[in-house]
């Protein structure tokens, strides 16, 4: 996927992120995923639930998946996490990560750990969407130059 060189992950991360705390008991995990339709959430090193803008969530400590929490609910499952990019990290960088891994969710982080923002596949198909459009416009406009040079030779 070829992408703008200069956009970062932090372009095009959301940066309201709700956030599960690190330690919680059963029915907090339960009414959670009840509430937010979300496929899955950051773990920070809190003891409620936060609501984090651009740094202010407390440290990073993973993520979870809706489906991970089930698996909690039932002892019988571990949970697992997913992978975290620094907030400069390109964006071809961040696309590399979701197409190699596998990735549903990455998590943005500043060079502290702290969460600042969450990129998902919705977030790279509306950039993937804009430059594909930008492209056929620019396109667009090289074949009328072109015919605008075309009409002045001749």
């Amino acid at each position: 996927m070829p992408l703008v060189p200069s956009l970062t992950a932090e372009d095009v991360m959301t940066k309201e992120v709700i956030c599960l705390p690190s330690i919680t008991n059963p029915k907090i995990l339960f009414d959670f995923v009840q509430r937010y339709d979300h496929l899955g959430f950051p773990v920070v090193n809190s003891r409620n639930i936060v609501r984090a803008y651009d740094g202010s969530a407390t440290k990073t400590i993973g993520f979870i998946c809706r489906n991970d929490i089930y698996r909690i609910l039932n002892p019988d499952r571990r949970q697992s996490f997913s992978s975290a990019a620094v907030r400069n990290t390109t964006l071809s960088r961040a696309y590399e990560l979701f197409v190699t891994l596998g990735l549903q969710h990455l998590l943005v982080v500043d060079n502290q750990n702290y969460l600042v923002g969450l990129i998902t596949r919705k977030d790279l198909a509306a950039i993937r969407f804009e430059m594909l459009f930008f492209n056929a416009r620019l396109s667009r406009a090289r074949i009328e130059y072109s015919k605008e040079e075309e009409e002045i030779h001749d």
